[in-house]
């Protein structure tokens, strides 16, 4: 890769912008005890829900089903559930002690939050932002978990859209490159008899920035069940994903690409300065070049310790490797030496690998 920035008888910067997007924290529930001692009999554990196919695949047999697709707003507030148990079947006399005073008991806030994640997975709203990725360079990765308190595993897929989607691939939980076949396997019972904890997989979510100058690259993702018996979870749209796609080699100053040098009389200098920003740490290569029709390139040297062999500096590679978020900078004089000339003369500034 090779950067220019224009010299003439008269600084390219990029807004180092930065900006996190920070994950919410994923929360699933166990089969709750009490759930398991006075609701698994006739509801089952992990919860029977009611089937939505002729041959069901949960074959367990249960006295209770329960339709968590169509609950309503009965599972929006402890007191909800409290009134629609007791609205829908008073002779469950085992929550009886759970509904005189909904808000403040814990054993049906742990019911509820039960119910809500098995109706509809659990999964982060938001993931981490991506950060400086290097343009050619290693993907940047991050995570997203999605677990599952059902009895059976929850099928799903995956697509991404915007501007800049095809800087980010999704891949793991059985993902085809369509983002097509994706499951989450089924809660799983744990050492303490009869008590199922949910199950998960990760998704592994990559930024690789393709050439361009765009700095911020946006995309969005979503998950979308289908095909799951008792209904499906709600789809997950709009999840953000930000990356900032770094190129190897940049000049940041002169701002707009261009320095201006103006002598104030014949056999006078002008001095400007030139700021490169390397990424990849290997030796470089600063050269004047000409530009025509007013080509003045051998009127413009380099300030040590760049000192020119014909028409190029040599750069040493960086003794420390830069990264994408920490580059080494390289701040590279620049005199104009006219002499009587007067007459406008530009040149060039070449920058790229060794």
């Amino acid at each position: 890769m090779r950067v220019l920035a224009t010299m003439r008888h008269a600084a390219i910067a990029w807004a180092l912008m930065s900006a996190t997007l920070f994950a919410m924290p994923a929360h699933a529930s166990d089969t709750p005890t009490y759930w398991k001692n006075n609701c698994a009999g006739c509801h089952g554990s992990p919860v029977g829900l009611t089937p939505r196919f002729s041959t069901p695949l949960d074959s367990r047999v249960l006295t209770r089903r329960i339709d968590l697709s169509a609950s309503g707003s009965w599972l929006s507030s402890r007191t909800d559930l409290a009134n629609h148990i007791n609205g829908v079947n008073g002779t469950m006399s085992a929550l009886a002690t759970l509904t005189p005073d909904p808000e403040d008991n814990t054993e049906l806030g742990n019911i509820l939050q039960y119910l809500v994640d098995a109706r509809d997975a659990v999964m982060p709203t938001s993931v981490a932002g991506f950060g400086d990725t290097l343009i050619g360079g290693t993907d940047s990765t991050v995570t997203l978990q999605i677990q599952n308190s059902r009895f059976l595993a929850l099928s799903f897929s995956v697509s991404r859209s915007g501007t800049d989607a095809a800087d980010f691939s999704v891949s793991g939980c059985g993902l085809s490159g369509a983002g097509t076949g994706g499951s989450v396997p089924a809660a799983v019972l744990s050492s303490t008899a009869g008590i199922y904890n949910p199950s998960s997989c990760t998704l592994t979510l990559n930024f690789h920035p393709s050439a361009g100058a765009t700095v911020i690259r946006d995309a969005t993702l979503s998950v979308t069940f289908s095909g799951n018996e008792s209904g499906d979870p709600p789809a997950r749209t709009g999840i953000a994903l930000q990356g900032f796609a770094r190129p190897p080699l940049e000049i940041t100053v002169p701002a707009n690409g261009i320095a201006t040098f103006t002598t104030s009389a014949p056999n006078t200098t002008a001095n400007s300065t030139v700021t490169i920003k390397d990424r990849v740490g290997s030796s470089i290569q600063i050269c004047r070049r000409s530009v025509l029709p007013l080509d003045g390139k051998t009127h413009y040297t380099l300030d040590a310790p760049y000192t020119l062999s014909g028409d190029c500096a040599t750069v040493p590679a960086a003794s420390t490797l830069p990264t994408a978020s920490s580059p080494r900078t390289l701040n590279v004089g620049v005199t104009f030496s006219p002499g009587t000339v007067t007459t406008p003369l530009n040149a060039k500034l070449e920058v790229g690998p060794d």
